[in-house]
């Protein structure tokens, strides 16, 4: 997530007021670009493999923190069907190749607003609440 703290850092520089915010995600594993199809071994508590068939992910209640620890949620923009209210959908394949499950749509990008602050991380929820569906 370099790009999102990059992102982040930038705005230190920014004046006062809103600022709008892009927010670049890579989806990783060891280091190298996630893959459908690709065999990845030794994956979680249970040391087993697993092949990719699709690699979309909700995130929702985005936060901002500053060096001193406040947290300003960031504001979502509207942009269906990836994002909306506090929810966005991250979407990593585009259903070519092993992604049978995937579409050709993809998101990589949070984009929002929040006041303009000197941010250094971001936080927020994985999933999609039941409150959001």
């Amino acid at each position: 997530m370099r790009s999102a703290s990059a992102a982040l850092a930038a705005l230190a520089a920014c004046g006062s007021g809103e600022v709008a915010l892009d927010l670049q995600f890579s989806a990783l594993v060891n280091g190298a670009p996630l893959a459908c199809g690709r065999v990845y071994d030794h994956v979680g508590v249970s040391d087993r493999s697993v092949e990719l068939a699709d690699a979309r992910l909700y995130v929702h209640d985005p936060q901002l923190i500053t060096a001193a620890g406040t947290l300003t949620p960031l504001a979502l923009d509207p942009d269906p069907p990836f994002q909306r209210d506090r929810l966005a959908l991250l979407d990593f394949e585009d259903g070519r190749g092993q992604c049978r499950h995937g579409d050709p749509a993809t998101r990589t990008t949070i984009r929002g607003t929040a006041p303009a602050d000197d941010y250094v991380r971001i936080r927020f929820a994985l999933g999609r609440p039941h409150a959001l569906a």
